[in-house]
């Protein structure tokens, strides 16, 4: 029936595997202008992961690559040498049949430098692929808005069948938890607002320990003024109104 529809969309259950993304790979042999070459030609690549037999031995992300390039010795250091220098051993890893809810937990636990690093991915201890956080958040939060709709769309008849929508809030309310828990492992302040630029009631705990107060309900830019003053505040509100009245992912990207 259609409330058995609406429970498998609950998010928080889903296994990790349908996020699986497939990147390059090079063999820890392979020295860093390799590295070099995949990034150069392709804006799109997040990171890439290092086999040594087949099995992932560190993974190099885009950024960090970048940042070792820009030292002052990093291009004649890394060019010509084993790419197992370059790369990061400490990557976080997690089995297909893992569900959402723990993994985003634990991905939203790591610092903040390496908040956006892939997770590596195996299936029978074998290397499958990796999760982009980045692609991984874009696909949640349009899941979610598909579930707002079919909410709203199911509102009239779940008037009509009061057991239904006890049932429904039960599992609004575990995902609310589910949610607020990741945010609040994050030890970051995340808040959230649309155009009108309020701040959204769920925030992480966290801000109220860099606030020193409940944000929610507050506007955003009153809120950062007294931290950024006039001029940048101004600057603030100009880049939203362009980003709210926008909606182009190019410009989007920019902003």
């Amino acid at each position: 029936g259609m409330m058995s529809g609406l429970q498998e969309n609950v998010i928080i259950d889903e296994k990790l595997r349908q996020y699986v993304i497939s990147v390059p790979t090079i063999s820890i042999k392979d020295f860093g202008e390799k590295a070099k070459e995949i990034f150069d030609g392709s804006a799109e690549v997040e990171g890439i992961v290092v086999l040594e037999h087949d099995s992932p031995a560190g993974i190099i992300m885009r950024n960090m690559f970048y940042q070792k390039m820009g030292t002052q010795y990093g291009y004649s250091l890394y060019m010509k040498r084993s790419v197992g220098i370059l790369m990061d051993t400490g990557f976080m890893s997690a089995d297909a049949e893992d569900g959402i809810s723990k993994v985003s937990l634990q991905a939203t636990a790591r610092s903040f430098e390496k908040l956006y690093d892939y997770i590596v991915v195996y299936q029978n201890r074998k290397y499958l692929g990796v999760i982009s956080i980045r692609l991984f958040l874009e696909e949640l939060s349009k899941r979610n808005e598909a579930q707002i709709s079919v909410l709203k769309e199911q509102q009239q008849k779940l008037l009509a069948a009061h057991q239904q929508e006890l049932q429904l809030r039960k599992n609004l309310q575990y995902q609310a938890a589910a949610v607020r828990n990741l945010l609040d492992h994050a030890e970051q302040g995340f808040l959230w607002f649309g155009s009108d630029l309020v701040i959204k009631n769920e925030v992480s705990y966290k801000c109220l320990e860099i606030f020193g107060q409940n944000v929610g309900g507050d506007d955003f830019l009153e809120l950062i003024h007294p931290h950024f003053g006039k001029e940048r505040v101004g600057v603030f509100e100009a880049a939203f109104d362009s980003y709210f009245k926008n909606n182009s992912p190019v410009t989007d990207a920019v902003y």
